[in-house]
């Protein structure tokens, strides 16, 4: 009996142990058991421009199929040329009946602001694939066989290797097995996350990214980043005072949604949790201060965090924290909803960030 609970306790605690290094901050783009949240994409212009001048450079160049719209995987095992297949936690490329075709699989997720992606790869002798890092295209190979990296001492050829793209800004640092691929690899400020397929089997696992705490939210001060919305009898107006957004209700409209102030076009995702925090205060001690997510849109319903809070007359932070639900693409809001009474409120360090998704 001892011996049996002794073995509980080891197998609950690697249990335990396991799950934290498989979570730790970090997203799963695949799950190992499907393709959702994979997709062939529409080729874009650029695309087809590099494909055009690649077809007239060599008239013996491998098929690069067009994609004219969007193709979703979700809860199919493979894609529905069979492509990409989804196998005993693995994202495997096959080898396609022409030898060699390019063809780029993409994750649904678009990442922004500065992030880590973290994968392992397993190419067979002499192939030819990628990764797309916000859309850029980061050669991933049998390196020694295909380049360009071909002087790494730590590759293993035939077994699993480890890429590392550490993104700030628009430039990546890339390594493999811990040696430099790129330094300085330019991507674009937004994009999704993919592999392609050209030539030879290539197997993918682990596929995962850690995000940063980047705020989401326009500087505080700007007056422009905020829209100051009046309506039936609030009035009120909006200014800046140093590092502090001043919004000064003049007249109270007899109900708080009378005068509301938000952030908007904010591009969240449902099922993420946010954390957002401020400094706030006011003039007069019984201002009541909803603050609020929402869509920006008819029916301007919330996406999952209301609270209602009585500042001070000095400054004091506020923190919370959401789950977003029924958001809309690049249509969501926060701020404040102010109407309730007459009051001077100044709010400094608004900050929304993405805690986990």
């Amino acid at each position: 009996m001892k011996l049996l609970r002794l073995a509980f306790v080891f197998l609950t605690l690697f249990s335990t142990a396991c799950a934290s290094a498989q979570t730790d901050g970090y997203e799963s783009l695949f799950n190992g058991k499907d393709l959702t949240g994979w997709s062939y994409l529409p080729t874009t212009e650029a695309q087809k421009k590099g494909r055009a001048g690649w077809k007239k450079a060599d008239p013996n160049a491998p098929a690069w199929p067009i994609v004219e719209t969007k193709v979703n995987f979700d809860g199919k095992l493979k894609s529905d040329d069979g492509r990409f297949v989804a196998q005993d936690s693995i994202l495997v490329v096959t080898v396609p009946p022409e030898s060699r075709k390019v063809q780029m699989l993409y994750s649904d997720a678009v990442v922004k602001g500065d992030f880590e992606l973290r994968l392992e790869f397993r190419a067979a002798n002499n192939a030819d694939s990628g990764v797309f890092i916000r859309g850029h295209q980061l050669q991933c190979r049998d390196y020694p066989n295909t380049g360009p990296y071909k002087d790494l001492k730590k590759f293993k050829p035939n077994d699993w290797n480890e890429l590392i793209v550490v993104v700030s800004g628009e430039t990546a640092r890339c390594t493999c097995n811990g040696e430099v691929l790129e330094e300085k690899f330019k991507v674009p400020a937004e994009g999704p996350i993919g592999v392609e397929g050209d030539r030879g089997k290539m197997e993918y696992r682990n596929i995962r990214i850690k995000r940063s705490s980047e705020n989401l939210l326009k500087p505080t001060n700007e007056v422009d980043a905020w829209t100051f919305e009046q309506f039936e009898k609030g009035k009120g107006s909006i200014s800046a005072d140093g590092e502090s957004i001043v919004f000064d209700v003049t007249h109270a409209g007899g109900a708080n949604w009378h005068v509301q102030t938000y952030q908007t076009g904010l591009d969240l995702e449902d099922g993420a949790e946010y954390k957002v925090s401020f400094e706030i205060k006011a003039d007069n001690d019984d201002a009541m201060v909803g603050v609020q997510a929402s869509i920006n849109e008819d029916d301007w319903h919330s996406i999952g965090f209301y609270k209602e809070i009585y500042p001070a007359n000095k400054f004091e932070t506020y923190e919370f924290t959401f789950w977003a639900s029924d958001v809309v693409r690049n249509k969501n809001r926060i701020g404040f909803v102010i109407g309730a009474q007459a009051a001077k409120i100044t709010v400094r360090n608004f900050s929304l960030v993405r805690v986990s998704q």
